[in-house]
C-alpha cells in the first residue's frame, strides 16, 4: 500500500472568531449570586448586627438587667486603660 504525503499544511480557510459562552452558561453567574444572595444577606445579618451593637454598648453605662443605660462615651475605655494590669493583658492576648 502506498499513501501519499501532501506536501503543504491544511490550512483553515474560516474567519470565524471562537464563540464565548453561550447566554446559557453566561447567565449562570447571575443566577449563582441570586441563589447566594439571601444567605449572605443572613449571616452578614448574624454577625453584623451583634458586631455593632456591642460598639454601640460599649459607649454606654448599661448593666445586665438595669434598663437601657445612659452614653457615657470613652469613659469605659478610659477606666480599662487605666488598669494598671493593662498592658500585660494587651502583650498576653498579642502573643
Amino acid at each position: 500500500m502506498s499513501q501519499e504525503t501532501l506536501s503543504q499544511p491544511v490550512v483553515s480557510l474560516s474567519t470565524r472568531q471562537p464563540q464565548k459562552k453561550s447566554s446559557l452558561f453566561a447567565g449562570d453567574t447571575r443566577l449563582g449570586w441570586l441563589l447566594v444572595t439571601p444567605a449572605l444577606l443572613v449571616v452578614l445579618g448574624m454577625v453584623g448586627y451583634p458586631f455593632l451593637e456591642a460598639i454601640r454598648i460599649s459607649f454606654t453605662d448599661r448593666m445586665v438587667g438595669r434598663g437601657p443605660g445612659q452614653f457615657v462615651g470613652l469613659a469605659n475605655y478610659e477606666y480599662i486603660i487605666g488598669w494598671p494590669d493593662f498592658t500585660e493583658m494587651v502583650v498576653r492576648t498579642v502573643l
